[in-house]
């Protein structure tokens, strides 16, 4: 399947990207390999009706929000190289599978 987008990192900023253009409906696939930078972090700040929230429960809410929309697809894993082709980006994760966006 050739995807419109690909994002790398389940972070807020990937995330609320997933949700935007899911609900666009966009073919999306989002790679997130489940190690948060903020893992240490005992709340996240910044983010309106959340401020203060733990960045777990904020992930939890954000995957449960994204699951309403078919159209993307996440994948728990970690993608080791993007190569840039005419037309498409070629993304190779650690498992060893491709997949294509534009």
């Amino acid at each position: 399947m050739l995807f419109d987008c690909a994002i790398i990192g389940g972070g807020p900023a990937g995330l609320n990207a997933a949700l935007v253009l899911g609900r666009a409906r966009r073919n999306v696939i989002l790679f997130d390999n489940n190690k948060p930078r903020n893992a240490v972090t005992q709340e996240s700040h910044g983010f309106i009706t959340r401020d203060g929230i733990k960045p777990t429960e904020f992930r939890q809410i954000a995957h449960k929000e994204i699951s309403k929309y078919p159209s993307v697809e996440r994948k728990n894993t970690e993608v080791l190289s993007v190569i840039k082709n005419k037309m498409t980006f070629e993304l190779v994760t650690s498992m060893g599978e491709k997949y294509q966006s534009t």
